[in-house]
């Protein structure tokens, strides 16, 4: 059960992610917003943010996120630093820190007493961090 919600979220936000035209930032923006939208239904939170990883326990639980989210977000980002959009940057840890910070988001945002002005604050934060990341060209 959990494999088959893990890949229908995963799905859900590479469909978001594909319409962005090859933006590195557009693409992880919408990726967070979808992941938001997917998190407010009580039920997922629950399974995907809270009991999934109790329940099966941590490695269980990261054997099923890399073949999904958290694989999605490190192929991601291998890819834009291999096309030279991003800093070189340790990917695999990149991508636990980017899911981690998705995951809190979403939490930040359900427990928020205003979430429509939480939801617009992480997504800007989350905006700041992606372009923290993209590589300048030298001066």
């Amino acid at each position: 059960m959990i494999d088959d919600l893990e890949a229908e979220v995963t799905t859900r936000v590479v469909e978001e992610m594909e319409v962005t035209s090859g933006d590195f930032v557009d693409a992880g923006v919408r990726a967070l917003e979808a992941w938001l939208t997917i998190c407010a239904a009580p039920d997922v939170s629950r399974i995907v943010l809270v009991d999934g990883p109790s329940v099966i326990g941590w490695k269980r639980w990261r054997e099923v996120s890399r073949r999904n989210m958290l694989g999605l977000i490190e192929s991601a980002l291998v890819e834009a630093t291999e096309g030279g959009m991003l800093v070189t940057l340790p990917s695999e840890a990149l991508a636990h820190i980017l899911l981690a910070a998705a995951d809190e988001a979403a939490m930040y945002v359900a427990m928020a007493g205003d979430p429509v002005a939480a939801r617009r604050d992480v997504v800007a934060v989350q905006r700041h961090l992606l372009e923290s990341l993209l590589r300048r060209p030298a001066p």
